[in-house]
């Protein structure tokens, strides 16, 4: 059972309130929505902006559903999170890391404020492969998206005057995943 399944569970077997959505994301996905920043400043707390979102629904919502809005209010893709499990790429975002396995190949790294993104190979990268490089085809991806290498290719930077999109994420995560060496398991 993935992350977004252990959601939709957890969630259908409780009334469904704030604070059953922030213990639950909590208690999943590891993110205290409290200490997560609301995209759009508002005078608002952030249980009081959930809480609006879960009066406009006309029934109860989903997991899904409630997955997308937490990713409209505090750009954290909760859906894209638990499709990544297992994948051979570790993630930090947020102030923490969301996913790290020991096995995992990349680190995808995002400073708070998402205005910086690095994207480096891992130690047991380089154990299983004999090399810290990443793949020729990842190298030259990632630099046609704009990021710059150090001078060993094992590690990728990119700088935004604001946020990065969601989209370029995903193309970041996209084109990693797409040039993952065969060692990861």
């Amino acid at each position: 059972m993935n992350k977004a399944q252990q959601m939709d569970q957890l969630l259908a077997e409780q009334e469904l309130t704030v604070e059953t959505v922030f213990q639950v994301v909590h208690e999943v996905f590891g993110f205290d929505l409290d200490k997560v920043p609301l995209v759009h400043s508002t005078n608002h707390s952030s249980r009081e902006v959930v809480a609006e979102k879960l009066i406009q629904q006309d029934a109860k919502p989903t997991g899904q559903q409630i997955r997308e809005f937490i990713n409209e209010l505090f750009s954290v893709n909760l859906e894209a999170l638990s499709a990544l499990e297992g994948a051979g790429l570790s993630l930090y975002a947020k102030g923490r890391w969301v996913i790290e396995e020991p096995t995992d190949c990349f680190v995808i790294y995002s400073e708070i404020g998402d205005q910086i993104t690095r994207v480096f190979t891992t130690t047991y990268y380089a154990h299983t492969t004999g090399t810290s490089s990443a793949p020729i085809a990842l190298q030259e991806t990632l630099q046609r998206m704009g990021y710059t290498a150090d001078t060993t290719a094992s590690s990728f930077y990119f700088e935004s005057d604001t946020a990065v999109p969601d989209a370029f994420k995903g193309q970041t995560i996209g084109a990693v995943l797409q040039n993952m060496p065969k060692v990861h398991s």
